[in-house]
């Protein structure tokens, strides 16, 4: 310690050397970098380079798309530059392309809207599907059901679709077998056999009037000068017949009461009566109108008939006879089951009644 005590002005002077010395070896580093320094901070040089190629591909195809622009095309067949309409259903607007508006009447598959707008039907008219468009007898939705075009009247569904059965009505006329008089063993011998029948509401005449001829030319305004031509329309595919005035119509209960002159005098009408029954009721007809209805009595028709006669004013015939007799059990005893068999004419159709 006595050392730098007595040597202090020497330590001193070092220490000042050698801080001189670092200085001045900063001083001489700084001066080394400062080139390197000057240079980042002043702009760089900018040196060309390669530059790569360009990408023209977007170009041609522009140009092949302006050499061959597209064409307007639209899947709805609407006009172009037309707003395309809607249908507002419960659910919000739906194009009228989609779903179905209708259904098939009988099968209710529903008919897709398409269908109607490709044939060019008008598809909100509510009664569309069942319209026979083309005229050919089969409705808008039968020619959806078999593919065929509904504006074509030479395509239609096949013909055997047409087919169907005919509603069977039952007739008014009840005929009942209720018994028989002779032996039906010898029908020829006295009491000869004959059936008895009932008629239970038996139906109305229908008489039309169609014309009438003058029989006596000196006598045009007697009414037996005219021959009047008149028609059975209750008996199917009956043949005209002719009577004059005060003639009972052949076959039925109808009398020709008068007849009613025109200008020319000549008959332009008849008035009829049923001479059957109680009422008696009369009716007229026109020539060229509609037929007189003259109902039949109301009460039961009563007929004895011979194995190949007629129901009076119809069709009917009795045909044949077979008289039948059932054993009744337990006693010895039986009860007549006899049949008669009747036939219509003009069907050639056979009806059997048993006793």
């Amino acid at each position: 310690m006595s050392f730098f005590k007595t040597n202090a002005h020497w330590l001193v002077l070092s220490t000042v050397a050698a801080a001189s010395l670092g200085g001045t070896y900063l001083l001489f580093k700084d001066e080394l970098e400062l080139p390197e320094r000057r240079n980042k901070l002043l702009p760089q040089e900018i040196r060309a380079g390669k530059l790569p190629a360009l990408d023209l591909s977007a170009h041609k195809k522009a140009l092949l798309n302006l050499e061959s622009p597209g064409q307007w095309a639209i899947t709805y067949p609407t006009p172009l530059f037309v707003s395309e309409p809607y249908l507002l259903e419960a659910d919000g607007p739906r194009r009228p392309k989609e779903g179905s508006l209708h259904r098939h009447s009988i099968l209710e598959h529903p008919i897709p809207n398409q269908w109607f707008l490709d044939n060019k039907l008008p598809l909100r008219t509510p009664n569309v599907a069942t319209e026979d468009t083309d005229g050919d007898g089969f409705s808008n939705e039968d020619e959806w059901w078999w593919g065929t075009d509904p504006n074509d009247a030479a395509q239609h569904p096949p013909l055997v679709t047409r087919l169907a059965f005919l509603p069977q009505k039952p007739a008014p006329n009840r005929i009942e077998f209720v018994s028989y008089e002779g032996n039906p063993e010898k029908p020829d011998t006295e009491p000869l056999l004959r059936i008895n029948l009932i008629w239970l509401d038996a139906p109305a005449f229908q008489i039309s009037f169609l014309e009438a001829t003058l029989v006596d030319t000196a006598k045009p305004n007697q009414q037996a000068s005219y021959r009047l031509r008149l028609r059975r329309d209750d008996v199917p595919d009956s043949t005209p017949f002719e009577v004059r005035a005060s003639d009972v119509i052949p076959g039925t209960s109808i009398k020709v009461l008068s007849w009613t002159p025109g200008i020319d005098g000549k008959p332009t009408g008849v008035v009829l009566k049923n001479l059957d029954g109680d009422k008696n009721p009369t009716a007229s007809a026109t020539i060229g109108g509609p037929s007189a209805v003259l109902p039949r009595d109301q009460r039961q028709k009563k007929f004895r008939l011979r194995v190949g006669e007629s129901i009076d004013g119809t069709q009917i015939k009795l045909v044949r006879f077979e008289p039948r007799r059932e054993k009744i059990e337990g006693v010895s005893a039986t009860k007549d089951k006899s049949v008669i068999y009747l036939k219509e004419e003009k069907t050639d159709s056979t009806i059997t009644l048993l006793r």
